[in-house]
């Protein structure tokens, strides 16, 4: 692995850990195993770092859009897929997205463009396939539905510690029947 990776990988999971609380370049740098010279030869800033690891977690969620744009499969399989996929990217960074999420709003340029993006196209992509399933053509009706079943994919990751610490609901309840969730989900909202 090149230093640039490393340097991104271990800010990544310093972020997961600790959060932005007491972040520094000079804590990056000792945990990478580089000087602060070298962050700031490949980063130019710590603004600049923690842009491109944020840039990273969204690019994956771009990604999860893909599953929607396959018309070999009927609409409520591309929506599945791209559920599933936008979950397992949740669990699978979701220390990071709860830190984010809980310490507020963050104005870096990788969110930006994935808020534009989600704007232009990945927003009326879910929109646009919930009204193929349901029949519904109230387009604020399906923008309710799927903000309905985004917030009930994306809850669970930013407050499980908090419900688990009050219910004792399993970290893996749904992680590891991710697809009975949806199932779950998708009759709640589609029938």
């Amino acid at each position: 692995m090149d230093q640039k990776a490393k340097i991104l990988e271990v800010t990544l999971h310093m972020i997961k850990e600790d959060g932005f609380n007491g972040l520094t370049v000079r804590k990056i740098a000792k945990e990478s195993e580089v000087n602060v010279a070298m962050i700031n030869y490949y980063f130019g800033s710590k603004g600049n770092l923690l842009n491109q690891v944020i840039a990273i977690i969204l690019s994956n969620f771009k990604e999860s859009f893909i599953y929607l744009d396959d018309l070999s499969k009927p609409p409520i399989e591309r929506l599945k897929s791209f559920l599933k996929s936008y979950a397992e990217i949740c669990y699978k960074n979701k220390s990071t997205i709860r830190v984010f999420m809980l310490n507020g709003a963050f104005d870096y340029e990788s969110q930006r463009d994935y808020f534009v993006y989600i704007k232009s196209f990945g927003f009326h992509k879910v929109t646009e396939i919930i009204g193929e399933i349901t029949r519904e053509r109230d387009v604020q009706k399906q923008a309710m539905i799927a903000l309905q079943i985004i917030g009930a994919i994306i809850f669970p990751t930013v407050m499980l510690d908090a419900i688990n610490a009050e219910f004792k609901v399993e970290d893996s309840l749904i992680e590891d029947n991710i697809d009975k969730y949806i199932d779950l989900l998708l009759n709640k909202y589609l029938a």
